[in-house]
């Protein structure tokens, strides 16, 4: 697989990495859909003590969005693979989504049971 040649693919590879540097990150996207992410946000402004910003919110959605896009490939390994790339090269702000989403997920996921 072409994903393996880190030269090549340092940014796949940076992202795999921030995608399961908290691998709980990827179980919660699996279970929620973009609109459950998005009502989230629509507490943040009526909290006193905000944890998380809209910003946090919106990178979060795009974490799902992109995973949410890659679900139709899961049949096929290699179209899976090449897609997940091209999704990387194409979305310039993926990375930074998953390295926020990442750093944040046990502050996100005690401000959402507080709710």
């Amino acid at each position: 697989m072409n994903i393996l040649n880190s030269s090549k693919n340092e940014k796949s590879l940076e992202v795999i990495n921030k995608m399961y540097e908290k691998p709980e990150l990827m179980a919660f996207l699996k279970d929620k859909t973009i609109n459950d992410i998005h009502q989230m946000g629509e507490f943040i402004d009526d909290s006193e003590e905000v944890f998380i910003t809209i910003k946090d919110i919106t990178y979060l959605e795009g974490c799902k969005k992109f995973t949410e896009d890659l679900e139709k490939y899961t049949e096929n390994e290699e179209k899976f693979l090449n897609e997940f790339m091209n999704k990387v090269e194409k979305n310039k702000t993926i990375y930074l989504s998953f390295s926020n989403s990442s750093s944040k997920y046990h502050i996100s996921m005690n401000y959402i049971q507080n709710i």
